[in-house]
Protein backbone atom coordinates (compact mmCIF):
# COMPACT_ATOMS: atom_id res chain seq x y z
CA UNK A 1 0.00 0.00 0.00
CA UNK A 2 1.76 3.10 -1.18
CA UNK A 3 0.11 6.33 -2.01
CA UNK A 4 0.76 9.40 -2.86
CA UNK A 5 -0.84 12.86 -3.90
CA UNK A 6 0.92 15.81 -4.82
CA UNK A 7 -0.60 19.51 -4.85
CA UNK A 8 1.04 23.13 -5.28
CA UNK A 9 1.09 23.28 -1.43
CA UNK A 10 3.13 19.96 -0.89
CA UNK A 11 2.71 16.27 -1.38
CA UNK A 12 0.73 13.52 0.99
CA UNK A 13 1.86 9.83 1.36
CA UNK A 14 0.93 6.91 2.89
CA UNK A 15 3.71 4.03 2.91
CA UNK A 16 3.83 0.56 4.01
CA UNK A 17 7.25 0.57 5.78
CA UNK A 18 9.68 -2.56 4.96
CA UNK A 19 10.85 -3.20 8.35
CA UNK A 20 8.26 -4.33 10.80
CA UNK A 21 7.83 -3.22 14.45
CA UNK A 22 9.30 -4.49 17.61
CA UNK A 23 6.84 -6.95 18.36
CA UNK A 24 6.96 -8.25 14.55
CA UNK A 25 3.45 -6.17 12.97
CA UNK A 26 3.84 -4.65 9.49
CA UNK A 27 3.63 -0.60 10.04
CA UNK A 28 2.66 2.52 8.30
CA UNK A 29 4.12 5.99 7.26
CA UNK A 30 1.83 8.47 6.72
CA UNK A 31 4.44 11.74 4.96
CA UNK A 32 3.60 15.03 4.12
CA UNK A 33 6.13 16.90 2.16
CA UNK A 34 5.77 20.59 1.76
CA UNK A 35 6.72 22.17 -0.93
CA UNK A 36 10.36 23.59 -1.38
CA UNK A 37 11.25 21.34 2.01
CA UNK A 38 14.29 18.52 1.74
CA UNK A 39 12.46 15.68 3.69
CA UNK A 40 9.36 14.78 4.40
CA UNK A 41 7.57 14.87 8.23
CA UNK A 42 6.98 11.28 9.16
CA UNK A 43 4.32 9.73 11.50
CA UNK A 44 3.44 6.74 12.35
CA UNK A 45 0.28 4.47 11.94
CA UNK A 46 0.42 1.06 13.34
CA UNK A 47 -1.21 -1.88 11.64
CA UNK A 48 -4.44 -2.40 13.35
CA UNK A 49 -5.17 1.69 13.06
CA UNK A 50 -5.14 1.85 9.76
CA UNK A 51 -8.91 1.22 8.58
CA UNK A 52 -9.62 4.01 11.62
CA UNK A 53 -7.23 6.49 9.43
CA UNK A 54 -8.33 5.99 6.60
CA UNK A 55 -12.10 6.37 7.41
CA UNK A 56 -10.77 9.46 9.47
CA UNK A 57 -9.44 11.01 6.22
CA UNK A 58 -12.70 10.49 4.30
CA UNK A 59 -14.51 12.04 7.12
CA UNK A 60 -12.26 15.07 7.70
CA UNK A 61 -12.01 15.79 4.05
CA UNK A 62 -15.72 16.57 3.98
CA UNK A 63 -16.59 17.66 7.31
CA UNK A 64 -13.69 20.57 8.84
CA UNK A 65 -14.68 23.95 8.56
CA UNK A 66 -11.27 25.85 10.07
CA UNK A 67 -13.70 29.23 9.96
CA UNK A 68 -15.82 27.20 13.20
CA UNK A 69 -12.46 27.63 14.91
CA UNK A 70 -11.82 31.14 16.14
CA UNK A 71 -9.34 31.39 18.83
CA UNK A 72 -5.81 29.97 19.25
CA UNK A 73 -5.69 26.64 19.99
CA UNK A 74 -6.01 22.75 19.64
CA UNK A 75 -9.35 21.48 18.65
CA UNK A 76 -10.19 18.21 19.16
CA UNK A 77 -11.89 16.49 15.91
CA UNK A 78 -11.23 12.55 16.02
CA UNK A 79 -9.75 10.01 18.59
CA UNK A 80 -8.76 6.36 18.74
CA UNK A 81 -7.67 6.33 22.27
CA UNK A 82 -6.92 2.78 23.80
CA UNK A 83 -5.35 2.34 27.30
CA UNK A 84 -2.18 3.10 26.07
CA UNK A 85 -2.58 6.25 23.78
CA UNK A 86 -3.07 6.26 20.30
CA UNK A 87 -3.53 8.95 17.82
CA UNK A 88 -5.42 11.84 17.78
CA UNK A 89 -6.75 14.31 14.75
CA UNK A 90 -6.98 18.30 15.44
CA UNK A 91 -7.66 21.70 14.01
CA UNK A 92 -4.71 23.76 15.00
CA UNK A 93 -5.29 27.45 15.07
CA UNK A 94 -2.04 29.46 15.61
CA UNK A 95 -1.14 33.64 15.09
CA UNK A 96 -4.15 33.27 12.16
CA UNK A 97 -2.90 29.79 10.55
CA UNK A 98 -4.64 26.69 10.48
CA UNK A 99 -3.58 23.17 10.18
CA UNK A 100 -4.63 19.29 10.28
CA UNK A 101 -2.86 18.07 13.22
CA UNK A 102 -2.67 14.08 14.43
CA UNK A 103 -0.67 13.84 17.58
CA UNK A 104 0.00 10.36 19.40
CA UNK A 105 -0.56 10.37 22.84
CA UNK A 106 1.03 8.06 25.04
CA UNK A 107 0.97 6.27 28.59
CA UNK A 108 4.82 7.32 29.16
CA UNK A 109 7.22 10.09 28.55
CA UNK A 110 11.12 10.13 29.21
CA UNK A 111 12.59 12.55 31.69
CA UNK A 112 16.51 14.13 31.35
CA UNK A 113 18.25 10.74 32.00
CA UNK A 114 16.25 8.85 29.02
CA UNK A 115 14.16 6.92 31.95
CA UNK A 116 10.44 5.99 31.28
CA UNK A 117 7.93 7.53 33.40
CA UNK A 118 4.30 6.01 33.60
CA UNK A 119 1.60 9.05 33.30
CA UNK A 120 -1.31 10.02 35.04
CA UNK A 121 -2.79 11.56 32.37
CA UNK A 122 -1.70 10.29 28.46
CA UNK A 123 0.94 13.16 27.09
CA UNK A 124 2.18 14.25 23.93
CA UNK A 125 5.83 14.68 23.80
CA UNK A 126 7.31 15.84 20.95
CA UNK A 127 10.83 14.17 21.26
CA UNK A 128 9.72 10.51 21.03
CA UNK A 129 11.97 7.96 19.27
CA UNK A 130 9.31 7.85 16.93
CA UNK A 131 7.33 10.70 15.00
CA UNK A 132 4.54 11.88 16.87
CA UNK A 133 2.90 14.47 14.75
CA UNK A 134 2.44 15.52 11.52
CA UNK A 135 0.53 18.96 10.66
CA UNK A 136 -1.40 19.51 7.27
CA UNK A 137 -1.81 23.12 6.25
CA UNK A 138 -5.62 24.48 5.57
CA UNK A 139 -4.78 24.82 1.74
CA UNK A 140 -4.17 21.24 1.24
CA UNK A 141 -7.01 19.79 3.12
CA UNK A 142 -9.25 22.66 2.10
CA UNK A 143 -8.77 21.83 -1.50
CA UNK A 144 -10.09 18.10 -3.13
CA UNK A 145 -6.47 16.59 -2.46
CA UNK A 146 -7.43 15.35 0.81
CA UNK A 147 -10.49 13.62 -0.30
CA UNK A 148 -8.42 12.12 -3.03
CA UNK A 149 -6.35 10.76 -0.98
CA UNK A 150 -8.86 9.96 1.34
CA UNK A 151 -10.62 7.79 -1.68
CA UNK A 152 -7.54 5.89 -2.69
CA UNK A 153 -6.77 4.93 0.83
CA UNK A 154 -10.00 3.40 0.93
CA UNK A 155 -9.76 1.50 -2.38
CA UNK A 156 -6.35 0.38 -0.82
CA UNK A 157 -7.92 -1.10 2.00
CA UNK A 158 -10.47 -2.73 -0.31
CA UNK A 159 -7.60 -4.19 -2.34
CA UNK A 160 -5.91 -5.40 0.88
CA UNK A 161 -9.39 -7.14 1.76
CA UNK A 162 -9.55 -8.89 -1.89
CA UNK A 163 -5.89 -9.94 -1.48
CA UNK A 164 -6.51 -11.74 2.02
CA UNK A 165 -9.93 -13.01 1.39
CA UNK A 166 -8.75 -14.84 -2.14
CA UNK A 167 -5.51 -16.04 -0.20
CA UNK A 168 -8.05 -17.53 2.80
CA UNK A 169 -10.21 -18.98 0.37
CA UNK A 170 -13.39 -17.59 2.13
CA UNK A 171 -16.62 -19.15 1.69
CA UNK A 172 -18.46 -17.19 -1.25
CA UNK A 173 -21.85 -16.14 1.15
CA UNK A 174 -19.15 -14.77 3.70
CA UNK A 175 -16.95 -13.21 1.34
CA UNK A 176 -19.55 -10.85 -0.62
CA UNK A 177 -21.22 -9.79 2.77
CA UNK A 178 -18.03 -8.04 4.15
CA UNK A 179 -16.86 -5.03 4.04
CA UNK A 180 -13.31 -3.71 4.27
CA UNK A 181 -13.88 -2.60 7.88
CA UNK A 182 -16.03 -5.57 8.49
CA UNK A 183 -13.48 -7.91 7.61
CA UNK A 184 -10.44 -6.94 9.99
CA UNK A 185 -13.66 -7.44 12.67
CA UNK A 186 -14.55 -10.82 11.75
CA UNK A 187 -11.66 -12.77 10.79
CA UNK A 188 -9.54 -14.24 13.05
CA UNK A 189 -5.85 -15.88 12.03
CA UNK A 190 -3.38 -17.30 13.42
CA UNK A 191 -0.35 -16.51 12.21
CA UNK A 192 3.52 -16.32 12.99
CA UNK A 193 4.62 -12.82 14.16
CA UNK A 194 8.07 -12.45 15.28
CA UNK A 195 9.65 -15.67 16.49
CA UNK A 196 5.82 -17.01 17.94
CA UNK A 197 2.67 -18.01 16.87
CA UNK A 198 -0.63 -15.90 17.72
CA UNK A 199 -4.17 -16.02 17.21
CA UNK A 200 -5.81 -12.73 16.77
CA UNK A 201 -7.78 -10.45 14.20
CA UNK A 202 -6.25 -9.99 10.63
CA UNK A 203 -4.94 -7.14 9.86
CA UNK A 204 -3.79 -4.89 6.66
CA UNK A 205 -0.28 -6.17 5.72
CA UNK A 206 -0.17 -9.71 7.47
CA UNK A 207 1.91 -12.62 5.77
CA UNK A 208 -0.45 -15.39 3.91
CA UNK A 209 1.66 -18.33 4.20
CA UNK A 210 1.21 -20.97 7.28
CA UNK A 211 -2.34 -19.29 8.40
CA UNK A 212 -5.11 -20.81 9.78
CA UNK A 213 -8.46 -18.96 9.50
CA UNK A 214 -11.64 -18.35 11.26
CA UNK A 215 -14.72 -16.47 10.10
CA UNK A 216 -16.45 -15.21 13.19
CA UNK A 217 -20.84 -14.83 11.80
CA UNK A 218 -20.94 -11.84 13.89
CA UNK A 219 -17.77 -8.70 14.58
CA UNK A 220 -15.66 -11.19 17.08
CA UNK A 221 -16.28 -7.49 19.44
CA UNK A 222 -20.00 -9.20 20.02
CA UNK A 223 -19.08 -12.40 20.47
CA UNK A 224 -16.34 -11.73 22.83
CA UNK A 225 -18.91 -9.62 25.11
CA UNK A 226 -21.44 -12.33 25.12
CA UNK A 227 -18.62 -14.54 26.26
CA UNK A 228 -18.66 -12.09 28.59
CA UNK A 229 -21.95 -12.10 30.41
CA UNK A 230 -20.59 -14.07 33.31
CA UNK A 231 -17.44 -12.74 35.04
CA UNK A 232 -13.91 -14.05 32.67
CA UNK A 233 -10.69 -13.37 32.45
CA UNK A 234 -9.43 -12.94 28.90
CA UNK A 235 -7.75 -16.41 29.02
CA UNK A 236 -10.78 -17.53 29.66
CA UNK A 237 -12.80 -15.67 27.20
CA UNK A 238 -10.10 -17.58 24.26
CA UNK A 239 -11.48 -20.45 25.95
CA UNK A 240 -14.91 -19.89 26.04
CA UNK A 241 -14.62 -18.94 21.79
CA UNK A 242 -12.38 -22.00 20.93
CA UNK A 243 -8.62 -20.71 21.16
CA UNK A 244 -9.75 -18.66 17.71
CA UNK A 245 -8.40 -15.30 19.29
CA UNK A 246 -5.42 -15.52 22.16
CA UNK A 247 -5.50 -13.75 25.61
CA UNK A 248 -3.17 -10.73 24.47
CA UNK A 249 -5.81 -10.08 21.60
CA UNK A 250 -8.76 -10.38 24.19
CA UNK A 251 -6.60 -8.48 26.33
CA UNK A 252 -6.57 -5.77 23.59
CA UNK A 253 -10.17 -6.20 22.69
CA UNK A 254 -11.46 -5.80 26.61
CA UNK A 255 -9.70 -2.82 27.75
CA UNK A 256 -10.87 -0.38 30.38
CA UNK A 257 -11.26 2.17 27.66
CA UNK A 258 -13.82 -0.14 25.40
CA UNK A 259 -16.18 0.59 28.28
CA UNK A 260 -16.59 4.01 26.48
CA UNK A 261 -15.94 3.17 23.11
CA UNK A 262 -18.93 3.69 20.20
CA UNK A 263 -18.68 0.16 18.81
CA UNK A 264 -19.41 -1.26 22.27
CA UNK A 265 -22.28 1.26 23.27
CA UNK A 266 -24.10 0.37 19.79
CA UNK A 267 -23.77 -3.11 20.86
CA UNK A 268 -26.30 -2.01 24.40
CA UNK A 269 -23.57 -4.22 26.28
CA UNK A 270 -22.13 -2.15 29.61
CA UNK A 271 -18.33 -3.69 29.61
CA UNK A 272 -17.52 -3.23 33.40
CA UNK A 273 -14.10 -4.89 34.58
CA UNK A 274 -14.97 -5.96 38.12
CA UNK A 275 -11.54 -7.02 39.52
CA UNK A 276 -8.17 -6.75 38.17
CA UNK A 277 -8.39 -9.04 34.68
CA UNK A 278 -11.65 -9.71 34.83
CA UNK A 279 -14.21 -8.75 32.87
CA UNK A 280 -18.29 -8.27 32.60
CA UNK A 281 -20.88 -7.42 30.13
CA UNK A 282 -24.85 -6.97 30.70
CA UNK A 283 -26.91 -6.13 28.15
CA UNK A 284 -30.16 -4.92 28.82
CA UNK A 285 -31.77 -2.94 26.22
CA UNK A 286 -34.10 -1.40 28.41
CA UNK A 287 -32.04 0.98 29.36
CA UNK A 288 -31.78 2.49 25.85
CA UNK A 289 -35.36 2.17 25.23
CA UNK A 290 -36.67 4.27 28.10
CA UNK A 291 -33.50 6.01 28.22
CA UNK A 292 -31.63 7.04 25.19
CA UNK A 293 -29.22 9.73 25.96
CA UNK A 294 -28.17 8.24 29.01
CA UNK A 295 -30.28 11.10 31.06
CA UNK A 296 -30.70 9.49 34.10
CA UNK A 297 -26.58 9.89 34.70
CA UNK A 298 -27.22 13.83 34.04
CA UNK A 299 -27.27 15.81 37.38
CA UNK A 300 -29.79 18.28 35.37
CA UNK A 301 -31.51 18.15 32.18
CA UNK A 302 -31.62 21.06 29.56
CA UNK A 303 -34.87 23.05 28.87
CA UNK A 304 -37.08 22.30 25.99
CA UNK A 305 -36.06 23.65 22.24
CA UNK A 306 -37.94 23.72 19.08
CA UNK A 307 -36.79 20.71 16.74
CA UNK A 308 -37.77 17.95 14.90
CA UNK A 309 -41.37 16.37 16.06
CA UNK A 310 -40.25 12.55 15.25
CA UNK A 311 -39.45 10.63 18.13
CA UNK A 312 -35.40 9.93 18.51
CA UNK A 313 -34.32 6.37 19.07
CA UNK A 314 -31.29 5.26 20.00
CA UNK A 315 -29.02 2.86 17.33
CA UNK A 316 -29.69 -0.45 20.04
CA UNK A 317 -33.29 -0.02 20.37
CA UNK A 318 -35.97 -0.37 17.82
CA UNK A 319 -39.60 1.41 17.74
CA UNK A 320 -41.38 -1.18 19.15
CA UNK A 321 -38.48 -1.53 22.13
CA UNK A 322 -39.13 1.94 23.10
CA UNK A 323 -42.95 1.39 22.88
CA UNK A 324 -42.88 -1.71 24.54
CA UNK A 325 -40.53 0.16 27.86
CA UNK A 326 -43.39 3.01 27.44
CA UNK A 327 -46.25 0.62 28.06
CA UNK A 328 -44.28 -0.83 30.93
CA UNK A 329 -43.98 2.53 32.20
CA UNK A 330 -40.28 2.64 32.27
CA UNK A 331 -40.39 5.65 30.27
CA UNK A 332 -43.29 8.17 31.16
CA UNK A 333 -42.69 11.75 29.59
CA UNK A 334 -39.94 13.03 26.58
CA UNK A 335 -37.91 16.38 26.18
CA UNK A 336 -38.05 18.06 23.12
CA UNK A 337 -34.54 18.71 21.11
CA UNK A 338 -32.52 20.12 18.43
CA UNK A 339 -32.46 15.89 17.53
CA UNK A 340 -35.90 15.58 18.36
CA UNK A 341 -38.51 14.46 20.87
CA UNK A 342 -36.52 11.90 23.15
CA UNK A 343 -37.71 9.87 26.01
CA UNK A 344 -36.80 10.00 29.59
CA UNK A 345 -36.99 7.69 31.68
CA UNK A 346 -39.60 7.08 34.92
CA UNK A 347 -38.11 8.12 38.24
CA UNK A 348 -37.72 4.69 39.73
CA UNK A 349 -36.43 3.25 36.36
CA UNK A 350 -33.63 6.51 36.35
CA UNK A 351 -32.66 5.30 39.50
CA UNK A 352 -32.22 1.45 38.77
CA UNK A 353 -30.06 3.16 35.23
CA UNK A 354 -28.00 5.15 38.13
CA UNK A 355 -27.23 1.95 39.94
CA UNK A 356 -26.64 0.00 36.91
CA UNK A 357 -24.07 1.74 35.53
CA UNK A 358 -22.33 3.06 38.75
CA UNK A 359 -18.31 2.77 38.03
CA UNK A 360 -16.62 -0.50 39.53
CA UNK A 361 -13.70 0.53 41.69
CA UNK A 362 -11.62 -1.76 39.99
CA UNK A 363 -12.07 1.44 37.56
CA UNK A 364 -9.98 3.77 40.25
CA UNK A 365 -6.46 3.13 39.10
CA UNK A 366 -7.63 4.54 36.01
CA UNK A 367 -10.01 7.35 37.02
CA UNK A 368 -7.73 9.94 35.69
CA UNK A 369 -7.38 9.31 32.02
CA UNK A 370 -11.15 8.65 32.37
CA UNK A 371 -11.07 12.23 33.13
CA UNK A 372 -9.01 12.99 30.79
CA UNK A 373 -11.31 11.09 27.97
CA UNK A 374 -14.06 13.29 29.66
CA UNK A 375 -12.71 16.07 28.59
CA UNK A 376 -11.77 15.00 25.53
CA UNK A 377 -15.27 13.64 24.83
CA UNK A 378 -16.52 17.26 25.46
CA UNK A 379 -14.40 18.42 23.18
CA UNK A 380 -15.19 16.04 20.00
CA UNK A 381 -18.33 16.18 20.54
CA UNK A 382 -19.03 19.73 20.13
CA UNK A 383 -16.18 20.03 17.52
CA UNK A 384 -16.96 17.56 15.10
CA UNK A 385 -20.77 16.81 16.06
CA UNK A 386 -21.48 12.95 15.18
CA UNK A 387 -17.60 11.96 15.15
CA UNK A 388 -16.46 9.09 12.56
CA UNK A 389 -19.92 7.67 11.93
CA UNK A 390 -22.02 10.43 12.34
CA UNK A 391 -23.91 8.60 15.18
CA UNK A 392 -24.92 12.07 17.34
CA UNK A 393 -26.56 9.58 20.13
CA UNK A 394 -23.76 7.62 20.81
CA UNK A 395 -21.93 10.76 21.20
CA UNK A 396 -24.31 11.84 23.84
CA UNK A 397 -24.49 8.22 25.34
CA UNK A 398 -20.60 8.37 25.96
CA UNK A 399 -20.54 11.71 27.54
CA UNK A 400 -23.48 10.79 29.71
CA UNK A 401 -21.36 7.64 30.97
CA UNK A 402 -17.76 9.59 31.05
CA UNK A 403 -19.24 12.27 33.55
CA UNK A 404 -20.81 9.75 35.70
CA UNK A 405 -17.84 7.56 36.68
CA UNK A 406 -15.73 10.33 36.96
CA UNK A 407 -18.04 11.80 39.54
CA UNK A 408 -18.38 8.72 41.35
CA UNK A 409 -14.84 7.61 40.94
CA UNK A 410 -13.37 11.55 42.86
CA UNK A 411 -16.33 11.95 44.93
CA UNK A 412 -14.24 11.13 47.79
CA UNK A 413 -11.61 13.51 47.33
CA UNK A 414 -12.24 15.34 43.76
CA UNK A 415 -11.76 18.85 44.60
CA UNK A 416 -13.05 21.86 42.98
CA UNK A 417 -10.69 21.55 39.84
CA UNK A 418 -12.23 18.04 39.22
CA UNK A 419 -15.69 19.14 40.03
CA UNK A 420 -15.44 22.43 38.01
CA UNK A 421 -14.03 20.08 34.82
CA UNK A 422 -17.09 17.87 35.32
CA UNK A 423 -19.66 20.35 35.54
CA UNK A 424 -18.34 22.07 32.34
CA UNK A 425 -18.58 18.64 30.45
CA UNK A 426 -22.50 18.21 31.47
CA UNK A 427 -23.11 21.99 30.21
CA UNK A 428 -21.48 20.71 27.54
CA UNK A 429 -23.75 18.04 26.85
CA UNK A 430 -26.98 20.11 27.48
CA UNK A 431 -25.47 22.55 25.14
CA UNK A 432 -25.48 19.81 22.33
CA UNK A 433 -28.77 18.67 23.02
CA UNK A 434 -30.31 22.54 22.40
CA UNK A 435 -27.99 22.41 19.30
CA UNK A 436 -26.14 25.60 20.37
CA UNK A 437 -22.81 23.94 21.53
CA UNK A 438 -19.22 26.06 20.41
CA UNK A 439 -16.22 24.60 19.35
CA UNK A 440 -13.76 23.74 22.46
CA UNK A 441 -10.31 23.52 22.31
CA UNK A 442 -8.15 20.70 24.53
CA UNK A 443 -8.57 21.73 28.35
CA UNK A 444 -5.32 22.23 30.85
CA UNK A 445 -5.71 19.93 32.84
CA UNK A 446 -5.49 19.65 36.99
CA UNK A 447 -1.94 19.20 38.06
CA UNK A 448 -3.13 17.57 41.37
CA UNK A 449 -3.13 13.99 41.70
CA UNK A 450 -1.05 10.77 43.18
CA UNK A 451 2.28 11.29 44.10
CA UNK A 452 3.96 8.77 41.20
CA UNK A 453 1.85 10.90 38.65
CA UNK A 454 3.90 12.74 35.80
CA UNK A 455 3.37 16.12 35.44
CA UNK A 456 -0.20 16.44 33.86
CA UNK A 457 0.42 19.57 31.26
CA UNK A 458 3.40 17.88 29.77
CA UNK A 459 2.78 18.65 26.15
CA UNK A 460 -1.10 19.14 26.50
CA UNK A 461 -1.03 22.46 24.72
Amino acid sequence: MNILVKTRSGSLALVLQSSATSAGFPYYSLEWQQAGSAAPLRFFIWQSELPWLCRSLAVLATRVDFSRFREDGLYPLLAQIGPSGGPVWFAQIQGGGANLTLRRYRDVWKDQDGAKNHTRYLTFESLGKFPLQIRLPAAFVNSEALGDFAQQCLAALDQEVQRLEKAFSLPPQLRDARSAAAFFQCVAVRVRVKDDFRRLLAFPGMPIEQVEVFAFQEPALVATLRACEQSRTPEEVSAELGQVLDGRALYELLAWTQRYAPEVLRTGYVLTPVEQHRIVAVKDLKVYAADPLLSALQPTLPEPVFGPDRLTHPPQCTEQQMLAARRRALSTTSLATAFGQVALPSTEWAQTINHFLRPPTALRIHRWRIFQLMTMAASLACNLPGGLDDEPILEFQRLSLLTHDVTHLFADDGGDDIRKHTEAACHQWRDLLQGRAQPIYLSVLPKRGEATSAPARRGQR
